[in-house]
């Protein structure tokens, strides 16, 4: 595994000139020796131990739609060059963007702790961020009209030092209830609690 901790003010600016990202924590590192490096980063924080929450029910069906539809859009220059043969490729794009959001959507999971907010994603590159609650500059609760049609929402969390390059804290396609009540904890979380750089 690959570790890496963001701070704040460690991108440089444009008067000051670019600096040296300081993010690698642990550019390889085994596996088991992570819970052990997260602890000496976040003293009493068990990785290890954490209750983890699925997406909704029906996250996989939304998914799907915007992903059939890229795959669709992806077919489009095709026909330019094959004509009407493109078409034969469509079922094996479709196919794949299928399996594409069930993975995606069977391996984002998220969980909240009483001093971080704990998300993953990915089933070919697999990313975990851990986003310390005195770190949280802004909470979001997020809908799109495809969402509000599915009675689902998202959350994002946004922290101190985070590039635009970040593994985000974003978790899609929750009930709405339960995006709600995530996001008035972690905003109550962080309103409570002194903001450290």
């Amino acid at each position: 595994m690959s570790v890496r901790v963001e701070t704040a003010g460690g991108h440089g600016s444009p008067e000051a000139g670019p600096r040296k990202p300081r993010e690698w924590l642990a550019p390889i590192v085994r596996r088991s020796a992570v819970p052990a490096l997260v602890r000496e980063v976040l003293p009493g924080f068990d990785v290890e131990g954490l209750d983890w929450h699925s997406l909704h029910p029906r996250a996989f069906r939304r998914a799907l739609k915007p992903a059939l539809i890229i795959g669709a859009a992806m077919t489009l220059p095709l026909f330019g060059l094959f004509g009407w043969f493109a078409i034969l490729v469509l079922p094996i794009i479709s196919a794949w963007m299928t399996v594409v959001a069930w993975k995606g959507v069977q391996h984002m999971q998220w969980t909240v702790a009483d001093d971080a907010v704990v998300f993953r994603s990915g089933w070919l590159w697999r990313n975990v961020t851990i986003a310390p609650v005195v770190k949280i500059q802004t909470v979001a609760c997020t809908e799109s009209p495809f969402d509000r049609r599915a009675m689902m929402a998202g959350v994002r969390v946004d922290t101190a030092g985070a590039s635009e390059r970040s593994h985000r804290v974003a978790i899609p396609y929750l009930a709405r209830e339960t995006a709600k009540a995530l996001h008035e904890r972690l905003s109550a979380q962080a309103a409570q609690t002194t903001f450290r750089w």
